[in-house]
């Protein structure tokens, strides 16, 4: 199994357990929390707020729609579900957790046979290492856990040549304050250890600085399989398209919580992955209501400052089997050296 190079090394100073700044909370043993935010972690966690009736029913609506989808044009698909912090180690968490978003939807779908892989069980096997403790997002542990439970039990696919790849990476260690540790003053950083890739990737974006509506495409132009892969989701999918260059010749990654069968349809990928953090799960909305990823800055008025190349790699990736696409891949394969 792969096991990732270093550890996050815990804050050695911190404000008394159960200070609270900005949405954020102190917890035990170096670990800080999210608690408030639009999506009112704590109002949940303590049973003060529901989950909204019918969103259950929707998710369940959206999967199987996806799934039926994805079935009927051969491709793999599955959706993941990243617990929170506080549902992975509530141990450390200041607060009682009498309930989470995830147990109501876990047990709200039954014994479903719907593609949904939940990596609670592999998260907690790793303890509070699989967080980064300043930071609501999975370290290289988590992801390392992550990874072996999505594509090899879930998308069932061949992943020894990717996990050699990233045995293979070398790392640097910075001083990183994260989402949560910006939060106090001064701001609560920790040591984390970043992953450097030891393969070759071109790598294009639209440059949204926001969140919906960004779009990025890795391309591996030495890759260990010839699969391509479409990514919709949140932070957490995205912290981790890296990784995935490994296991996958082509990435193409919208930042959006739907599903769009227009983009699927034109780029016609092998496998399409579809998640969210657990936390998004307090409202759920249908993927009747998707617009199209590729105008969704310019419909919310929000400007992109894309990389160079990024037009023609997304070109590309809308043109597949064509010319257009055979003749970049190329180009980008000629160019790309370890």
């Amino acid at each position: 199994m792969y096991s990732p190079n270093g550890t996050e090394q815990f804050p050695s100073e911190l404000p008394p357990v159960g200070t609270i700044s900005n949405d954020a909370v102190v917890g035990h043993n170096g670990q800080l929390y999210l608690i408030g935010g639009k999506h009112e972690v704590l109002e949940f966690v303590s049973g003060r707020r529901k989950v909204r009736p019918g969103s259950l029913n929707t998710f369940r609506r959206n999967i199987t729609d996806r799934n039926r989808f994805c079935e009927k044009r051969g491709i793999r698909y599955c959706h993941v579900v990243f617990p929170d912090k506080h549902s992975a180690n509530p141990d450390d968490f200041p607060f009682d957790v009498s309930t989470t978003l995830l147990q109501e939807y876990v047990q709200g779908m039954g014994g479903s046979s719907l593609p949904v892989y939940n990596p609670l069980s592999d998260l907690r096997s790793v303890g509070r290492a699989a967080y980064v403790p300043v930071d609501t997002h999975l370290s290289e542990a988590g992801i390392s856990a992550v990874l072996h439970g999505l594509l090899e039990d879930s998308l069932q696919m061949e992943c020894e040549a990717g996990f050699r790849l990233l045995h293979k990476r070398l790392t640097r260690t910075i001083e990183y304050a994260g989402d949560l540790g910006v939060k106090f003053e001064p701001p609560i950083v920790c040591s984390r250890v970043v992953p450097i890739p030891c393969w070759p990737i071109a790598q294009f974006s639209n440059g949204l600085s926001g969140n919906d509506g960004l779009i990025e495409i890795l391309v591996s132009p030495q890759p260990t399989s010839n699969l391509r892969l479409v990514v919709f989701g949140d932070s957490f999918l995205r912290g981790m398209l890296q990784h995935l260059s490994a296991f996958f010749a082509e990435v193409t990654y919208f930042r959006t919580r739907y599903f769009h069968k227009d983009a699927i349809s034109q780029i016609q990928p092998d496998v399409v992955m579809t998640g969210n953090v657990e936390r998004y799960f307090s409202y759920v909305t249908s993927d009747e209501l998707a617009p199209n990823p590729l105008l969704t800055p310019f419909v919310n008025g929000l400007k992109i400052a894309p990389t160079t190349g990024y037009w023609a790699a997304l070109n590309a990736q809308l043109c597949y089997p064509r010319r257009p696409y055979t003749e970049f891949m190329e180009e980008i394969r000629s160019k790309c050296v370890p």
